[in-house]
């Protein structure tokens, strides 16, 4: 849909989405983990509860898409799946975990990270909702899709390994692992890297490029990327 498209648009202006594999057909692109949620707002109005932000902000986003409201007693039992609460744990711990989770979810009400219907989710940065202004009805299922990608797409682990533009010679072009991304340029006439283009998208920071080296029989003698 129309929509759907300008939303697209705005998500990948705004580097919430990285595309790739443009065909002219299929738009498909990598999510920018968790750029739309403001962790350092989360932590702050967690205080000693801070190390849960990341459990808390999965579980919130997965009831906030589903336009749902996660209630207290639904917490509690969350809560305890985290600390893998059993028959064999002793009553009186979980009595302070009931507790504990009390607390955390008083704090997640009272500062608004529970699913509204009526105004804006404490969860995520406020220029996430100014971009999308225009499509504030569909936010519940832009974090829905963005949230879904995001937890199970190549790169998120430092084992995956995700391979983009291989050319006509079998040469990876740019690849992925876990967060880096690597840019190969080859020699015209052989297949020679000549330089190795790196980034890491976990952080803002500018491409560097390191330079290959090659003998006369197409052996490695300098690859400044390995120090």
């Amino acid at each position: 849909s129309k929509d759907s498209q300008l939303i697209w648009e705005i998500l990948v202006d705004e580097n919430y989405i990285q595309p790739d594999n443009d065909d002219g057909i299929h738009l498909q692109g990598k999510v920018n983990t968790d750029r739309w949620i403001d962790y350092e707002a989360l932590k702050k109005n967690l205080g000693q509860f801070a190390d849960y932000d990341h459990l808390l902000a999965t579980v919130l986003q997965k009831y906030i898409s589903q336009r749902a409201i996660l209630l207290f007693e639904k917490f509690q039992k969350i809560f305890l799946t985290w600390l893998q609460v059993d028959t064999d744990t002793q009553p009186k711990s979980i009595a302070i975990y009931l507790e504990t989770a009390k607390d955390i979810w008083t704090i997640l009400s009272n500062k608004g990270y529970l699913y509204s219907t009526n105004k804006s989710c404490s969860l995520f940065k406020e220029e996430f909702y100014q971009k999308l202004t225009n499509y504030q009805i569909f936010i519940p299922e832009i974090i829905g899709v963005l949230q879904e990608h995001s937890s199970c797409q190549m790169g998120e682990s430092a084992c995956d390994v995700e391979a983009y533009m291989i050319d006509e010679n079998g040469n990876h072009r740019h690849y992925w692992t876990g967060y880096s991304r690597y840019e190969l340029q080859y020699n015209e006439t052989n297949n020679q890297i000549e330089y190795i283009d790196y980034k890491s998208m976990s952080r803002d920071q500018t491409k560097t490029s390191f330079k290959m080296i090659h003998d006369a029989l197409g052996n490695v003698t300098k690859a400044e990327h390995r120090g």
